[in-house]
């Protein structure tokens, strides 16, 4: 991957722990915004939190994720992780 590709990485509140950021459209201040969401549990992130940051590939580890190729070995063995689904993130088609 590009060392030029960086990650948006949060504090969330819900989940209590530093996560991956995904953008989302939600309703707010009676309009529709673009916004951050916890890649775990959808809650809107703050983008100006002191806690955020823009990650590398390197340093995804820091928040529990790794990115690797389509054909290499899970690091959760044979059956695991969530290319598999077993984590109930939905891979694209």
């Amino acid at each position: 991957m590009s060392d030029n590709v960086l990650f948006f990485s949060s504090y969330c509140t819900s989940c209590q722990k530093q996560v991956l950021g995904t953008r989302a459209l939600a309703e707010q201040e009676g309009a529709t915004q673009l916004v951050w969401q916890c890649i775990v549990c959808d809650h809107v992130l703050d983008p100006d939190d002191p806690r955020s940051s823009w990650l590398s590939e390197q340093e995804l580890e820091h928040v529990g994720c790794y990115l690797m190729d389509e054909d290499a070995d899970s690091k959760h063995g044979e059956h695991g992780g969530c290319r598999d689904g077993q984590c109930g993130v939905k891979q694209p088609v």
